[in-house]
This record gives C-alpha cells, structure tokens and sequence, in this order.
C-alpha cells in the first residue's frame, strides 16, 4: 500500500498525540500491508504485514514472519475522541497467532462480551519453545508497533474492507490492554517496563512464569488509577509467582481480590476490583475459554461500549457465587 504525502501528514497528525516519535522516527516506522480481509457476521479479520512486528528480528534470525492479524468486531465504531482501543494478545510456546486465535476463540469471546475494542495478535516464535518477541521486547518497540498499526488501519485500503467499522483518520490510540497466554508473559513485561506508551490493562491466562519484578512495578508505580490486572494461575509455577506477588501487593497495601474458587466473586465485584488472581481448576491451555474467561475479562474491563451487554443485566450481575458458563 503506498503512502501518499496526503496520508503521511495526515499520521502524522495523529501520532503527534499517539506517541514521542520525532517525524523522521515516525516516517522510517512506514505503514503494513494489507495481505487479506475475511468477514463472517462477526466481524472482520485482516491480515497484516508490518515493519514493526516482532519478526523478523536481528537476534532471531529463525523467525521471519511480520504477520499481525487484527479483528474487528462487527460491532466496533471509533466515536468522537473516544480514541482506538484495543488489546494485544500474546501467545505462548510451541503455538502460532494464527492458531491460537481460533483454537482459544478470542474473536468470538471479545464478539460475544460486546465491548467497543479490537483484537491485535502479532505472530511471535512460530511453534518453539520460546518466549522472544523480537522488536516488540525492545525499548520504544511498542510505541513504534502502535504508530504503524494505527496508520496501517486508518489506510483507506483498509477502511474500505472494514466499512462501518472503518477507523477514521484523526483517530488515536486509546485504551491499551496487553494480554498474554503462558511464555507470552515476557513481551508483555518488556512492553511495560520500556514500551513507551501508557498500559490501561494486563491479563494474564496460566502466565505468570516470571518478571515478578516488571508487573510489581508497573502496579506499584506506572499502573493509572482505572487500570485493571487480572491473572489466571494453574501450573505450579504461575501460582507460586501469583502468591508471591499478591504478597508484594499486600506489603504495598495495595487490595486486590484472589479466587481460590473461580467464580466465588459478582460480575459487579469484577468490574469494580482493580487487581484480581484467580485460581483455576481447568488445563493450561483451556482456561483462556472454557469457562468464557477472556470475555469475561472483556466484559469486565474499562472500554467504553457502544451497545448495551447482557453481562451486567439483572440478577446475573449481582449473582454470587457468579454462574460460570462452559463455552
């Protein structure tokens, strides 16, 4: 897709309010490739190519693939300066973005909770036993992934396949959610330690293998005061780590609510608690969907909806223990 001097100053713009890239920053940064765009009626979802994805990389030259793959419901609308929100999702080990996606139905949850955001899922270590995310583990990565996917979306190729739900020019990125499954936890910890750009969300699902040090950090110190820190936990590891710190959290006197029994909280409790740990009886690779908990992360998170949601009407709102619906 070529970029006319038109659309150049045009993100220009936007990434002034986006992020600190100088211009030439920004212009070497360029704009993705549109390879392909799929509907169903649950929305759109496009295949990128982008300079700023995780790979290919200088230290990991076995991986080469810069394919991103962005879903955007059918319901999703940028309104007046609401901004672009989102959620970045990494996978884990021995797992394709591809593969991932569909085998743990993120479209379908983040369809299905109704919330106004779309899905980023870049493809990291093609089925390997590694936790790299190349570019995006560098310092200023995640800002510069930020500005090329915002101006590869607002491209008119690309609003022409998204129709109503195109992305408008002037729009900015607003509400971020880094979201991580097992060995993706590294990426996200890179991203909050030196990234660039201001997290509102972190949920990890069986993910906390590590970098107790970055996540203290970040809620101690750079978290806003509406963000929200939900972590799932079941392999011996994660939970240890989780344990480990909410005791951090406790010494910082900082609240939080742990589920030692998923589901003993209301949905209501859910969407007012900033921080969250729960324990979960399903397998590692089933408890980011089973039981619906990456909608229900959606359902529960800051993003502001265009549409009304099931989730917080009559009594299931208020419901405790909450009902745990099986995908």
């Amino acid at each position: 897709m070529p970029v006319t001097r038109r659309d150049f100053l045009r993100g220009l713009a936007a990434t002034a309010l986006l992020s600190p890239l100088t211009a030439s920053e920004a212009l070497a940064v360029g704009t993705g490739k549109l390879v392909s765009a799929k509907r169903n009626n649950r929305g759109t979802t496009l295949e990128l190519q982008l300079n700023t994805a995780p790979f290919p990389h200088a230290k990991s030259p076995e991986w080469t693939d810069n394919t991103v793959w962005v879903f955007v419901p059918k319901h999703f609308r940028v309104k007046d300066k609401r901004g672009l929100d989102m959620i970045l999702h990494f996978h884990g080990h021995r797992d394709t973005a591809a593969k991932a996606m569909k085998r743990h139905r993120l479209r379908e949850q983040l369809q299905t909770s109704r919330q106004n955001a779309i899905l980023v899922v870049p493809q990291g270590p093609v089925n390997a036993s590694s936790s790299k995310f190349g570019k995006l583990e560098e310092p200023r990565g995640l800002i510069r992934f930020l500005t090329e996917l915002r101006r590869t979306l607002t491209h008119r190729n690309v609003a022409k396949e998204l129709g109503a739900s195109a992305v408008p020019g002037w729009a900015r990125v607003g509400r971020l959610v880094l979201s991580a499954h097992s060995g993706g936890y590294k990426a996200v910890a890179r991203c909050l330690e030196h990234g660039r750009f201001p997290v509102s969300e972190v949920w990890l699902f069986d993910a906390l293998y590590g970098e107790l040090d970055a996540f203290h950090q970040w809620l101690v110190k750079k978290a806003p005061r509406k963000h929200k820190f939900w972590c799932f936990y079941k392999d011996p590891t994660p939970r240890k780590n989780s344990l480990d710190l909410m005791a951090r959290l406790k010494q910082a006197d900082i609240t939080y609510i742990h589920e030692t029994e998923e589901g003993s909280s209301s949905r209501r409790e859910l969407v007012a608690a900033r921080n969250l740990f729960i324990a979960s009886k399903l397998g590692h690779d089933s408890l980011l969907w089973r039981r619906n908990a990456f909608r229900d992360c959606c359902a529960a998170s800051g993003f502001k909806r265009n549409i009304k949601s099931f989730w917080l009407q009559g009594k299931a709102a208020t419901q405790k223990p909450r009902k745990l619906e099986r995908y």
